[in-house]
């Protein structure tokens, strides 16, 4: 994407490396593991819209767990796809029809699953970074990262993302640049389905 003016600072907390979901400590969450077993069962089978609603996670509090809102927005998110396949494929069945639409969209929420990841890092560590070559600004990309984590599903526009403009730093920590171009591309690909 092209470079913009000059911008400041972001201290970057730390990760879990390889979750799914916001890692939160010292406040209440779900259990990694639950989450990831059942996601896992979403990606790979058919399941009912009640199995996606009722399903309940243990909440942890003195170790690492996923930010319950997060979870939840995904649960939602895949809840109201099954009822819509259930409702237009076999009438009103519980379980929704394999159709081609079925796998486009299991390949598509796997997608944007994939590239919403990075806006569940912490901000400041999303991207590998460069100290003594050209990156982005990370508080810059940052923004906008959590712009396509809120739009990515509804709003985003593929023009949107390639009109994306971020200022170029040396001299301190920056993005690493084709990291966030090669992101951006899968975003906007995205954005135009």
């Amino acid at each position: 994407m092209t470079p913009a003016p000059s911008g400041g600072p972001v201290q970057p907390p730390g990760q879990v490396p390889g979750a799914r979901f916001l890692v939160v400590r010292m406040r209440e969450g779900y259990d990694i593991g639950e989450v990831d077993a059942f996601v896992d069962r979403i990606l790979a089978a058919a399941l009912t819209t009640d199995a996606v609603r009722q399903v309940q996670f243990t909440t942890v509090r003195l170790r690492a767990g996923y930010d319950m809102q997060a979870v939840d927005e995904y649960l939602d998110e895949v809840a109201a796809w099954l009822e819509t396949a259930a409702a237009t494929g076999a009438g009103a069945a519980a379980e929704p029809v394999e159709t081609q639409s079925t796998n486009e969209w299991r390949e598509s929420l796997t997608e944007r699953y994939e590239l919403l990841k990075v806006a569940d890092r912490p901000a400041g560590d999303r991207f590998g970074t460069v100290r003594l070559r050209e990156g982005y600004d990370p508080g810059e990309v940052d923004v906008f990262v959590d712009h396509v984590r809120a739009t990515l599903a509804t709003t985003l526009t593929a023009a949107e993302v390639r009109a994306a403009e971020f200022t170029t730093v040396r001299l301190r920590e920056g993005y690493d640049m084709p990291a966030v171009d090669e992101w951006l591309a899968a975003v906007e690909s995205a954005a135009e389905r």
